[in-house]
């Protein structure tokens, strides 16, 4: 066999498929690097051969090269990572070099991913080294060959997760020496995990730059900022923890980004090592060169400078990272000794090309590498004969109207353009302000999105509960009211999931019986109680349990759950299971093991494959789910290499702690058919036929606001870099998010759409009217329709039945929509056949909607609504009313609080029942709990003013939240009573009897209306009947005060009032005392009412609440009630 250098070969190895030790977490893991490999040498042809490339006059300039040091501009979709993959290929085939003497250099994992793959197409080529490494990859190479060489552990790389928790470990631990070394004014913040994060970047880029914790200090004392000096002694704490981990692990050294690149030059600070390596490296490819930060640029320098030949591409125009320390200057100022500018691009088409021309030429340097010219120019799309526009840039007045827009767009895309899901995208510049309002307009408009490194596991619900579930098996303390009610709510219960109803309900019967096992007294507070049950049901007992037997504990439980209807029992025995399985395995060493025990005893799998499978918003939400527990089960098998015996308490504390993607869960998730929705930085890189950029406003893009933040980094930076901080950086913002738009908008392949918002509050950015150059920019949907008719079949049936219903149209037009509904009748479109039509379709049945002889019970609100609308009233009644809203809530806990402070509770006890209903309020956010709370605060505040003015006055409470229950007569066989609930019964020094109901909505009637109201008169005519049975409270969390063994007085009426409380003020609007005339009226209105509920038709009456009306669209009043009758 002759020498490498006289003739080239190729080397092959078949080898294992198993990752070598010790490159677990290593980013751009060394895919060569395995054992057990059986290697030949075999003779390539040895003429070079580009295949189905045809590289263009510059490309093969480099392809080509014979100088030792090249520079390449190459702008977006002009070839480049072609250019880099056939110049390696022409120096193996051609000259015979020796393809472990090559290096490939690249940013991401996924260019280094493709860069090997096409080197592997090329090539057929296996090496027991990668050729392909990104700079991170090929620091940690050399860091591991030393610590080989010196017969050390490999050092592990440190996952953004585990440093962020760590950084909030330190500052705990300071805060509980009273953390002295911070000023007064940050030492607030300490606790934060903004300000852990904050600190962590200080640590990161200061690592980037060797800059070392004395000389953070040094400089934080010349100016005189003792935070800075602070952060120094945190910095130094934070890698003596690493340090000690190391010896006390058996674990290699663990490093973070910024620590590999400064620890891989110390390495090559050494002759030796450095001589090494040169003799090894004969030539470097670096691609993206416009994204190394100055470390990375001198590493690349070091190993180059005694290297045959270097070779640095990128663009200065897509340099997008320097919020992670790159610099735009960098292409610009490597020493080479040719520079060869890419001028043809192979992606887009020359309007494209002159729209982002547009934008580029804004941007600070010389601009010869900008006049791009398209290779082929792609025929214009047509779809449903229209003929798309490549560029297209347009306003909408509302996020809600872009939103539609935009998925409207892609739908047509797909359906008339053929464009594949798979080929589109959306790209955002901050993907969590914008995603809400276009995930509902997806989820309507049918366009399936798969949203690509935007978020974290936690971020799921589902995700969320599985982790707070395996954390109450080693801490036991976490099983208590919020977190119990909160998983009884929650998607890991499937389909046993309670709705806050149901979870108040369980609280009232659990509090009632486990007090009654008890003999007496209260089984805790409003919230405790279930936690209480949960826990002894699952033989879980907390250090500060109180001492009653555990038997009774348990038998009181299973009373409860004997008490509640099943559905409530089977979600707690479910979420008892749960965790049981989690105390199971509190000590497994182990968290992946943990995760897959729980996992498997919760039984989500088969249901959300069951939900994904039916697709619609259900099936994105269980998608999404799914993902975020694959990368549960990821990240808990990374912490298992990363840390043997960490187990799951150190797995839950590092879920909880991390905020920020990973890079492997940012651009290595599987791929979807679905549309891609990902932030501007995330696209970098990748390319798609159709692109939107949405949400382009005024504020957002460009983002010019300074991320100082309490520590103020950047200026640290600037001192340590010799640079003045006071120097405006305004310029350089703005040139940084000009490049991320450029960058956005040149991954489009065909199409681009660019949308904003122009509305009162939002303005579309400046970027806007560059790209459009010239041309105006569209304002609205085309043709000033809003909007079109979606491309469902839902709405085809739709806009056919109206054709054909609609009395206007056309006899030929009406036959024609009748017989293309006759087609899809045929072929089983859902609601297509007229049998399926609603109003062509008899009553379902016509008997009565009470069985015969059943009693008929009618409260004086239903009086009232029935009177108004009886078909409302029935439907309300039958449970038309939908969750309960925040009024509902509000109005709730205000007439509890009321009635506890009539009966002479203090008022500090009435504001603690209503901050313990409101704790088990979990569906809201906190900022809506906190304004539900003021409101209800100030309303209850009011009425104990007002109570105390009616108390000095002479007047004396009879009762609060009193029964009444008064027959009337009979229909049909029906009994009829009045029955109800008196929000406030008082007495007058007269000696008269007054009822009072308490208001809390905003909407108020005049005096007369309140001297006719229905309401109010009906309460009156039970209460002067003597129709009060019994005088009990509803507490706010559903238990029911025992009723007291005595009817209440009651003497002559002395009329009712109304009382409104919204506003803070109590507002009184009174009603005389019922004549006998009067009372008479009242009591047929009772029974006309009562005949309604009964009967299998009823009247629809237009009023001025119909606007209002939550059952509009059962109503043939109503345009949107019509189909249940026409």
């Amino acid at each position: 066999m002759t020498s490498p250098a006289d003739t080239p070969v190729r080397i092959a190895a078949e080898q294992r498929a198993s990752r070598a030790p010790g490159t677990a977490g290593v980013p751009g893991a060394d895919a060569g690097a395995r054992a057990g490999a059986d290697y030949r040498l075999t003779a390539p042809s040895a003429r070079y051969r580009t295949g189905k490339f045809s590289p263009s006059s510059e490309q093969r300039q480099v392809i080509e090269n014979q100088v030792r040091r090249v520079r390449v501009l190459a702008g977006p979709g002009t070839g480049k990572t072609a250019t880099l993959v056939e110049a390696a290929v022409e120096r193996i085939t051609v000259r015979g070099v020796d393809p472990a003497s090559i290096l490939v250099l690249t940013f991401s994992r996924r260019a280094a991913k493709e860069l090997s793959e096409r080197l592997s197409s090329r090539l057929d080529l296996t090496l027991g080294e990668p050729m392909v490494r990104t700079l991170h990859s090929y620091a940690y190479s050399l860091l591991k060959a030393d610590a080989a060489r010196s017969g050390l552990p490999a050092p592990r790389m440190l996952g953004a997760a585990e440093a962020d928790r760590m950084v909030a470990d330190l500052l705990d631990g300071q805060l509980l020496d009273g953390a002295a070394q911070w000023p007064g004014s940050i030492r607030p913040a300490l606790g934060s995990a903004a300000f852990a994060s904050e600190v962590r970047d200080l640590v990161l880029r200061t690592g980037e730059r060797a800059l070392s914790p004395a000389r953070i200090a040094a400089i934080g004392r010349a100016r005189r900022r003792p935070e800075w000096v602070a952060a120094a002694g945190l910095a130094r704490e934070y890698q003596q923890v690493l340090d000690l981990r190391m010896g006390t692990t058996g674990l290699g050294t663990a490093l973070d980004q910024a620590e590999l690149t400064v620890a891989a030059l110390e390495v090559l600070g050494r002759d030796d090592v450095l001589a090494a390596e040169q003799t090894r490296v004969r030539r470097v490819f670096v691609d993206e060169y416009q994204d190394v930060d100055p470390g990375q640029a001198a590493l690349i320098e070091r190993v180059a400078a005694g290297a045959d030949e270097l070779v640095v591409v990128g663009d200065p125009d897509q340099a997008i990272y320097s919020f992670r320390g790159s610099e735009p200057a960098a292409l610009r100022d490597v020493e080479v000794d040719r520079t060869v500018v890419l001028k043809t691009s192979h992606r887009s088409g020359a309007a494209l090309l002159a729209a982002t021309r547009r934008i580029a030429t804004a941007l600070p340097g010389p601009p010869r590498h900008r006049q791009l010219t398209a290779a082929v120019d792609p025929p214009p799309t047509v779809g449903a004969g229209e003929e798309r526009a490549a560029v297209e840039i347009r306003t909408l007045p509302t996020a809600a109207r872009q939103a539609a827009y935009v998925a409207d767009r892609l739908r047509r895309a797909h359906l008339q353009d053929g464009i594949a899901w798979a080929s589109m995208a959306v790209i955002l510049r901050s993907p969590a302000a914008s995603m809400p309002p276009l995930t509902r307009a997806f989820a309507a408009a049918g366009v399936p999105l798969v949203a690509r490194g935007t978020g974290v596991p936690l971020d799921d619900p589902l995700a969320a509960d599985l982790v707070t579930l395996l954390g109450t098996g080693p801490d036991r303390t976490t099983i208590d009211a919020e977190v119990v009610a909160r998983l009884l709510g929650s998607a890991v219960l499937g389909p046993d999931t309670l709705d806050a109803l149901a979870v108040r309900r369980l609280r009232g019967v659990a509090r009632r019986v486990m007090s009654e096992h008890r003999g007496a007294g209260s089984a805790g507070g409003t919230g405790a109680v279930i936690a209480e049950l949960v826990r002894a049901l699952a033989g879980v007992v907390r250090d500060q349990e109180d001492s009653d037997p555990a038997a009774d504990r348990v038998a009181a439980a299973r009373a409860v759950l004997a008490a509640v209807p099943d559905p409530i029992a089977a979600a707690v025995r479910r979420l008892v299971r749960l965790i049981r399985t989690a105390d199971a395995v509190a000590d497994e060493r182990d968290a992946e093991v943990a995760l897959w025990q729980l996992w498997t005893t919760s039984g989500l799998e088969k249901d959300l494959l069951a939900t994904v499978g039916r697709g619609g918003r259900a099936a994105a939400r269980a998608d999404a789910s799914l993902d975020a527990v694959v990368s549960l089960f990821e990240d808990a098998a990374d912490l298992a290499a990363r840390l043997p015996g960490a187990g799951v308490t150190a797995f839950v504390e590092q879920a909880r702690a991390r905020r920020v993607p990973d890079e492997q869960t940012a651009s290595g998730a599987a791929a979807h058919e679905a549309v891609s929705v990902l932030s501007a930085h995330g696209a970098k890189g990748l390319e798609w036929d159709l692109v939107c950029v949405v949400d382009v406003q005024d504020g957002r893009w460009p983002d010019l606001r300074t991320s100082a933040g309490l520590l103020r980094v950047d200026e640290l930076l600037d001192l340590a870099a010799g640079v003045d901080p006071a120097v405006s950086r305004s310029a350089e913002r703005l040139a940084d998010e000009r490049r991320l738009f450029y960058v956005a908008c040149t991954r489009a392949r065909r199409q681009l759409l660019v949308t904003a918002v122009d509305g009162d509050d939002s303005v579309p950015s400046r970027f806007l009217g560059e790209l459009a150059g010239p041309e105006p920019v569209a304002a609205g949907w085309p043709g000033g329709v809003s909007p079109r008719r979606a491309l469902h079949l839902v709405d085809l049936v739709g806009e056919l039945r109206r054709v054909v219903c609609d009395e206007g149209t056309e006899p030929e037009t009406a036959l024609e929509a009748a017989r293309q509904l006759a087609r899809l009748a045929a072929a089983g479109v859902p609601g297509a056949h007229p049998d399926q039509w609603w109003g062509l379709a008899g009553p379902t049945t016509e008997e009565d909607a009470v069985p015969p002889g059943a009693p008929v019970r009618i409260s004086p609100s239903a009086v009232e609504s029935l009177q108004t609308c009886e078909l409302r009233g029935v439907l309300e009644r039958r449970g038309a009313r939908g969750p309960m809203g925040d009024a509902q809530t509000l109005g709730v806990a205000v007439h509890a609080a009321v009635s506890g402070l009539a009966r002479g509770v203090p008022r500090d006890v009435v504001v603690a029942e209503i901050d313990a209903h409101l704790a088990g309020q979990e569906r809201l956010p906190d900022w809506q709990i906190r304004r539900l709370r003021r409101a209800i605060v100030s309303m209850t505040d009011a009425a104990d003013r007002w109570l105390q003015v009616i108390g000095a006055g002479g007047w004396a409470t009879i009762g609060s939240e009193l029964a009444v229950d008064l027959p009337l007569a009979s229909i049909d066989g029906h009994p009829i009573h009045l029955t109800g609930r008196v929000d406030l019964l008082s007495q007058t020094p007269e000696g008269t009897t007054v009822v009072t109901d308490f208001k809390t909505g905003s909407a108020k009637v005049t005096r007369a209306q309140a001297a006719e109201h229905l309401q109010l008169a009906a309460y009156q005519l039970a209460v002067a009947a003597g129709a009060v049975v019994s005088g009990r409270t509803v507490l706010p969390d559903g238990v029911v005060e025992p009723a007291s063994a005595e009817r209440p007085r009651v003497t002559v009426s002395g009329g009712a009032q109304l009382v409104y409380l919204r506003t803070g003020e109590a507002k009184v609007l009174t009603q005389e005392a019922l004549d006998d005339d009067r009372a008479r009226d009242v009591a047929e209105q009772a029974v006309v009412g009562a005949a309604a509920l009964i009967s299998s038709a009823v009247r629809a009456s237009e009023n001025p609440a119909c606007e209002r009306c939550p059952v509009r669209t059962c109503c043939p009043l109503q345009t949107e009630g019509r189909q249940v009758t026409r």
